[in-house]
This record gives C-alpha cells, structure tokens and sequence, in this order.
C-alpha cells in the first residue's frame, strides 16, 4: 500500500471520528460518513486543481520538417498535500506530428515540482501557435475528476525541408552559370572575366582572335555574369483547384519544388519575384538577399491552398510589365486551357514562360490535359510533371531537350 492510500486512509478516519462525534450513534453517524466521504475528497481536489500550476515550453522556436525539437512541460505542486493522480495530456495536430497526443500519468509529493521531457518530430511545415496542453487530475478512488487547460506561449514555425539543385535549366540555349536562359543579355559582354582553350561546343562568337593568333590555338573569352535576371515565380493556391488535395499532398509538393527552384537561384545571387495568393490577398517578395532568405522559408512555412483568386488572373494583370526575355514559372496543380493561353501570350511579349505542373495520380488529382501538353511543346515552351511521389532534385536537373 502506497503513501497516497495512507494518506487517503487518514482522511476516512478523520472523517469517521467527526462523523461519529458530530452525528452520534446509528443512523446519523452513517449519514454524516457516507456525506463526508464524498465531500472531502472534492474539496481535496478543489484544491488541488487550485493548487496545480504546469508551464509547457522548448528552447528551439524555429526547424526544418523532419527535425527532432525538446518539448519540456513543468508540474508544480504548491498544495501542502500530495497530488495522487495527474494526467498530462498534449495534442498536436496530426498533420503536423507523427502522433497526435502524449499521455503521461503520474502523481506529485506535496511541494514538489517536476519537469518532463519528450523529443517530438515535426513531420510537415507550417506555424504553429497553439498546442493544446491540458491536465487531468482525481481523486486516488476515481469519484470526481478535473480538467485543466494551461495556456502556452509557444509559437513553434516548422519551415520545409530545402532540396538541394546543382542544376536548373531555365531555358534550353545558352548558359548562365548553370542556368539555362535564351538570350545572352544574362552576361556582361564589356567585362572578361577570364580566357580558356576553346573546347568542343563553346560558342565560336566567344573565340578571342587576338589572343588565338598570339598562341596559335583557339582561345574563348568568358564573361562576367550579371545578376538582374528578370525572374519571376508564380505559385497556384486557387483552393477549388485543391478540393481533393489529400493529406496536403499537392500543396507540400508545390512548396517543394518551389523552394528547391529559389534556393538554387539564391545561390547564384539571381534575384527572383515570388508571388502568390493567400485569401483575396496577392502575396508577393522580391529583391530579397542571401541574408534575408528566411523571408521566402517564412512564406513557404506558411503556405496554403486558400486562395480565392487564380495565380493565373494576377499574371493577367501583371502580363504587360514583364520586360522582354524576362522568365515567368508557373507552378500549379493544373495544365488546362487557360494555362496554354497566358503560355503563348507570354511568348508573344518574348517573355520565357516554364510550367511545373504537380499532381497525385493515386488520388485522383491529374489535372494535365494531355492535348494542351502537347500544343506547348509545339511552341517549344517547358514543361515539367510532378507526381507526389517524383524525386523533385532528378525531375528539375534532368537535362531539357
């Protein structure tokens, strides 16, 4: 028999003798027992309840999906009395979090204080201001039971995991870096960065003659990049388009290759235009630097299919701003009609349009009309199909024919 049942085999004594000396002999001694048996064991709880103070928190506020945080939740007893059963209960949103509630059950000596710990796994981005934490505390017998909620301040943001690229090609004719463009308005021609031996494939308008004649071989002249490229990402959160989307299956892969697409550019120090929808509310950040990237890890954290507008109405709007050989990538769980028409009316302002189109063929959600497909590859415009489960690094590398 533990400490907690002495304890409570106390209290009944206690409340036999009162009993007896307030109420006499039979019944009234029964009636004043079987009374005080129930309210002392409710104003012990009262109390404790009252007494019961719990603190949840992490030292981390910020990690990437699949990271491992140290979630620490602190009970503290200031009841003069032992607590015999507490019941700590945290629910996190499944979406969120491999499971979805941590139970513990344990009990607490009069004054004393303990701090528990659980490493939890966040599985999928997102910010996350509230979670729920409760405790659930009775008597030792079961009769009466309280819930109390605690209030937390934790505001935990779980930013996606970043795809690493070591190759993107924007469009299929002449490099920039790594990147693929069309136009040689991407280099500073008035700038030589440095002279190599030709090699089988370089351009021959990049042939040094001076050089080559002084050496005898062919020499190439390499410029200067520049990095004003006139980038621009469109991304589709039209929620009708993600009506079907299950588990946020299509809104997560979006955010994948989006970010995989800006990582890399920021690494090339190319400034890049992202914009999208959130309510009624066009979302767009540009010209932010390798030292600000959080601002795009933030937008992405928070991203969801709750748009009330199309991506495709605000490139609409926007279609006559565009500069001449400026890239729009457009990507968006839909390849119809609509998207073949700004497609070609891009081109026609020479503007380079690209379409990354996402879907989840095992639920149902293919959106590709396979003869819009095949009229943008007539007009040589680039495309790229996602499945849920593609390899987003292969399918964005894989060299564009």
């Amino acid at each position: 028999m533990n400490k907690f049942k002495l304890s409570y085999l106390f209290l009944l004594f206690i409340t036999f003798s009162f009993a007896f000396l307030v109420g006499g002999p039979m019944p009234y001694f029964l009636f004043y027992v079987s009374i005080l048996s129930f309210l002392i064991p409710f104003f012990h709880l009262l109390l404790s309840f009252i007494g019961l103070k719990a603190e949840l928190d992490t030292k981390q506020t910020e990690i990437y999906a699949g990271d491992n945080i140290d979630l620490e939740y602190l009970l503290i007893n200031k009841n003069f009395f032992t607590l015999p059963i507490v019941e700590v209960f945290i629910y996190i949103n499944k979406t969120l979090k491999e499971k979805n509630i941590i139970s513990k059950k344990l009990s607490l000596n009069a004054r004393q204080k303990i701090l528990l710990k659980d490493r939890l796994s966040f599985k999928r981005r997102g910010f996350y201001k509230n979670i729920n934490f409760s405790i659930n505390i009775s008597d030792i017998y079961s009769i009466f039971k309280l819930k109390k909620k605690i209030n937390n301040k934790i505001n935990l943001l779980v930013y996606p995991k970043i795809i690493k690229l070591d190759s993107f090609k924007v469009y299929p004719d002449k490099t920039f870096g790594n990147v693929l463009v069309e136009n040689s308005i991407f280099k500073d021609t008035t700038s030589i960065s440095s002279i190599d031996e030709y090699i089988e494939g370089d351009p021959i308008n990049q042939i040094h003659w001076k050089v080559s004649a002084k050496r005898g071989t062919p020499m190439i002249k390499n410029f200067e990049q520049i990095s004003n490229v006139n980038l621009n990402l469109f991304i589709e959160s039209y929620k009708p388009l993600f009506s079907n989307d299950i588990d946020h299956r299509m809104e997560d892969k979006i955010v994948d290759v989006s970010l995989a697409i800006v990582s890399y550019l920021f690494n090339l120090d190319i400034d890049i235009s992202l914009n999208t929808y959130s309510g009624n509310d066009p979302i767009k950040i540009s010209n932010v630097k390798k030292d600000r990237f959080k601002y795009f890890l933030e937008t992405f954290s928070r991203f969801q299919s709750d748009g009330q507008r199309s991506i495709l109405d605000l490139i609409e709007e926007k279609i006559n701003s565009f500069t001449q050989n400026s890239i729009v990538i457009i990507v968006a769980p839909i390849l119809d009609k609509k998207m073949a028409e700004i497609g070609i009316k891009l081109k026609m302002k020479n503007v380079i349009p690209i379409f990354i189109s996402i879907y989840d063929k095992n639920n149902d959600n293919y959106k590709i009309d396979s003869s819009i497909k095949k009229r943008l590859n007539e007009e040589n415009i680039q495309l790229y199909f996602l499945d849920y489960h593609t390899n987003v690094k292969e399918t964005l590398e894989i060299n564009y024919e």
